[in-house]
């Protein structure tokens, strides 16, 4: 409590220094909430980015979506799914080509349906797509419905796009729709952001089975290879267990 008050104290005096301009505030509030985020201080990183978007200029969108992701950002990380959602779709308005911007979106998705379904247990009900399931341990087996996967997972981003004029809910398919755009905007062969493109199909991986949808979760998870899986699950943690 007393480090968390100190913290307060650092970003109170941030805004009372009279020498400052709103902009310089707000810069000095960003590097605040950059350390705090560091140092896993969520809650601060949150109280420090309200109070620069309180005090950004409305003309100055490129400051005005930076606040909006890291706002995001750290409303995933503090478990706030739906506050989230709203502060990424902000985001989205100055930058549509940003395929981790369409992760964290779909990221909010998951939050907030497992926030919904958190809660409720599924107890001796029949998982409507296994068919059965047969032996023990690293034997046991589950047998799915025989069919096709029919999901497109590289199709073009603007049909898969939604509207941004629309004011959508974060649910699942639009989660799986915004990793569809994200996975638009990664070259398969992009070295680079392997990591990233993994990650996105790993999301997409649990939302397909999340939706009843096996076939899919199964073409998904085959673009997940073995040694980056490790790296993935770290970069974060609760959301891939």
């Amino acid at each position: 409590p007393i480090l968390h008050d100190a913290w307060q104290d650092l970003i109170t005096a941030s805004l009372n220094v009279e020498s400052l301009s709103d902009e310089q505030r707000v810069q000095e509030l960003l590097r605040i909430s950059s350390v705090c985020s560091a140092s896993q201080k969520n809650s601060l990183a949150v109280s420090c980015l309200q109070k620069a978007l309180k005090l950004v200029s409305a003309t100055n969108r490129p400051t005005q979506a930076t606040i909006l992701w890291r706002l995001g950002v750290a409303h995933l990380h503090v478990g706030q799914g739906d506050v989230a959602f709203e502060c990424l779709w902000g985001a989205l308005s100055y930058n549509t080509e940003s395929p981790v911007l369409w992760m964290r979106i779909a990221e909010a998705c998951i939050l907030c349906h497992e926030s919904v379904v958190g809660g409720k247990s599924t107890g001796d009900h029949q998982i409507p797509w296994l068919r059965s399931a047969a032996g023990f341990g690293n034997s046991y087996r589950l047998l799915l419905p025989v069919g096709e996967s029919t999901y497109e997972y590289l199709s073009a981003r603007e049909r898969n796009s939604p509207s941004l004029d629309d004011h959508p809910r974060p649910t699942l398919g639009l989660g799986q729709k915004a990793l569809c755009n994200a996975l638009a905007l990664i070259e398969p062969d992009d070295d680079q952001h392997a990591a990233l493109r993994q990650a996105c199909f790993l999301r997409l991986a649990y939302i397909s089975l999340s939706m009843n949808s096996p076939l899919d979760a199964i073409e998904a998870s085959r673009e997940v290879r073995g040694p980056t899986v490790t790296a993935v699950q770290q970069e974060r943690g609760g959301l891939d267990d």
